[in-house]
């Protein structure tokens, strides 16, 4: 036995996006003129928020692997074995968000998504009119719904620097506070959903 043939094609494509905002914080008491007089007042007097988060992040990865091989029978030339199919179409998201709430207490979340397409048994050829239409419906229907989720996992962390700063009895000390969480899905095997 040995290779007939052996093809092998690899599809892919990546889109990324991110953006900043430069605001700056809303303080509504700043011009206050009572507090002003005062290093009492600061805690309130310099309390501050921000409307729009400080960073976004989108980014998107697709890749599609396609191989097509035959084994030849040189032990009875007369008989062909069929060819093997092997198909891989993934789909990877990441997304992220820092948004600082106010100066001193910070958020940041970020994502991660994989889905993959399931694909028909079969070669996919566009010679073969209602096998490529059907490959074709089949990736179109899975868009929809962003693919068959396989894994997913995100973070978030909350980051408060207390406002000691602010208090005279207590400006030459500093703290903070960082809270952290994380989350992680797996999909069961495809075999065996009743597993997930």
């Amino acid at each position: 036995f040995n290779t007939n043939y052996d093809r092998t094609k690899t599809w892919t494509t990546s889109l990324n996006y991110s953006y900043s905002f430069t605001t700056k914080p809303v303080t509504p008491f700043k011009k206050v003129k009572f507090m002003r007089k005062s290093k009492w007042w600061a805690i309130i007097r310099d309390m501050n928020f921000y409307l729009t988060p400080k960073n976004v992040a989108f980014s998107s990865d697709v890749m599609r692997n396609y191989n097509e091989r035959q084994i030849r029978n040189n032990i009875v030339p007369d008989y062909e074995f069929a060819p093997v199919y092997i198909k891989q179409f993934n789909w990877n998201r990441t997304y992220y968000l820092a948004w600082d709430l106010t100066k001193k207490l910070k958020f940041s979340f970020d994502a991660n998504n994989r889905s993959m397409f399931q694909e028909g048994d079969g070669a996919v050829d566009k010679e073969d009119a209602i096998g490529y239409q059907s490959f074709k419906d089949t990736i179109r229907d899975q868009l929809r719904t962003f693919g068959s989720a396989m894994d997913y996992s995100h973070n978030y962390t909350f980051k408060y620097t207390l406002p000691l700063d602010k208090i005279p009895a207590t400006n030459w000390m500093s703290a903070n506070i960082t809270w952290k969480g994380s989350y992680n899905w797996q999909r069961g095997p495809l075999a065996q959903p009743e597993y997930g």
